[in-house]
């Protein structure tokens, strides 16, 4: 049955493909961080659990300014391998290649931070896509209000 429906709508299954974690012991927080003035910073896991290959992605990530803000000008060193590997922490697929990322306000208080990716290698994901910092808040499960829309993964949309 399943493949039957894979077969007759192949893009309801990719929107899936990338996630945020429902399990926030998942979510990494990190105490007195000196490359962010002794800040602290929670490293929010977006996930691929396809387990195809990837060269691209994008994606889109909602968010209330008045409950937390991204750190998006730092997306691309948390996602290195030295920065990561520093706190132990396992590296996520978007270490290499190309990241590109910017913020732009919705309405009200709801903003938008869209996040796109490119490698001239395929690499086979099922896993940590990458890390979005945050800074760090009081109640870590006020992450849960955050929603992802309009993915493409390899040029593919979910839509």
């Amino acid at each position: 049955m399943y493949l039957k429906y894979c077969f007759l709508f192949p893009y309801i299954f990719l929107a899936q493909s990338i996630s945020i974690s429902d399990n926030f012991d998942e979510y990494i927080v990190l105490n007195n961080v000196s490359f962010f003035e002794g800040s602290s910073i929670v490293l929010v896991p977006i996930n691929y659990v396809d387990g195809e290959f990837v060269e691209s992605y994008q994606f889109n990530l909602h968010y209330n300014l008045k409950d937390f803000s991204p750190l998006f000008e730092h997306i691309k060193t948390v996602n290195t391998v030295l920065f990561l590997k520093s706190f132990g922490i396992q590296h996520s697929f978007s270490h290499e290649g190309m990241l590109s990322s910017n913020i732009s306000k919705s309405k009200g208080f709801e903003s938008i931070l869209s996040v796109a990716y490119a490698t001239s290698s395929k690499a086979d994901v099922n896993g940590v896509l990458l890390y979005i910092p945050f800074r760090s808040t009081e109640d870590i499960k006020s992450f849960s209000k955050i929603r992802i829309s309009d993915v493409l993964v390899n040029g593919i949309s979910n839509e």
